[in-house]
C-alpha cells in the first residue's frame, strides 16, 4: 500500500499537465460532437421551417387564384370584366401586404389555379418559383414530367435551368426529355 502512495506521490507537474491536456482534449472532442449534433438539429429545423413557409405561400397563391377564378370568372375560363377587377385588387393588396401583388402576379396566381385545379396535387418540394415555371410549360405531359423530375431530384434546379432555355421552345414531352438527356 505504501508503494502505491509513493507512485502517486512521484507524479510530476509535467505528468499532471499531460493528464490535463488529455482530459481537455476529451472534453473538447465531446464539445465538438455536441456542437455538431446541435448544429444539425438547428439546420434541419430551419430547413423544415423554410419548406413550411414556402409551401404556405404556394398554398396561399393557389387559394388566391381559386378566389379570382370563382369570384371574377364564376368558374369560367375567362371573365369579361376580370381585367378591371385584377387592376383594382392589385392596387389595394400592396397597401396591406407589400410587393408581389401586381396584375401580372395575380394573373399568374389565377393561371396557377387553372393549371393545377386540385389542391392536393401541390407538392411541398416545389416553391412558387418552380410552379411559375411549370405553368409556363403548355404541354401537360411535359409539365407533369418536369414536376416529377423535380420531386425526385436532389438537384431540382438543373431541370429549371433547362426550362428557362430549352423547354419553353419544346413542342412535345419527347422534345423536353430529349433536351435533358
Amino acid at each position: 500500500m505504501h508503494n502505491k502512495r509513493l507512485r502517486w506521490a512521484t507524479i510530476t507537474k509535467n505528468d499532471m499537465a499531460k493528464m490535463n491536456e488529455i482530459q481537455n482534449k476529451e472534453v473538447y472532442q465531446g464539445l465538438n460532437k455536441l456542437y455538431a449534433d446541435v448544429s444539425e438539429i438547428l439546420a434541419n429545423a430551419r430547413k423544415r421551417a423554410c419548406t413550411a413557409v414556402n409551401f404556405a405561400m404556394v398554398e396561399s397563391y393557389w387559394l388566391i387564384g381559386q378566389q379570382i377564378v370563382e369570384h371574377e370568372q364564376h368558374g369560367e375560363a375567362r371573365a369579361d370584366y376580370g381585367k378591371g377587377l385584377l387592376k383594382e385588387l392589385s392596387a389595394s393588396l400592396p397597401t396591406d401586404f407589400g410587393k408581389g401583388f401586381d396584375e401580372r402576379e395575380l394573373r399568374k396566381m389565377r393561371q396557377f389555379y387553372q393549371t393545377f385545379p386540385k389542391r392536393y396535387t401541390l407538392r411541398h418540394e416545389l416553391t412558387w418559383s418552380h410552379y411559375r415555371r411549370l405553368i409556363s410549360v403548355e404541354n401537360e405531359a411535359a409539365r407533369e414530367w418536369c414536376k416529377a423530375q423535380t420531386e425526385a431530384s436532389e438537384k431540382p434546379w438543373e431541370y429549371w435551368l433547362l426550362l428557362d432555355s430549352d423547354a419553353k421552345e419544346c413542342e412535345t414531352f419527347d422534345d423536353i426529355r430529349d433536351s435533358i438527356e
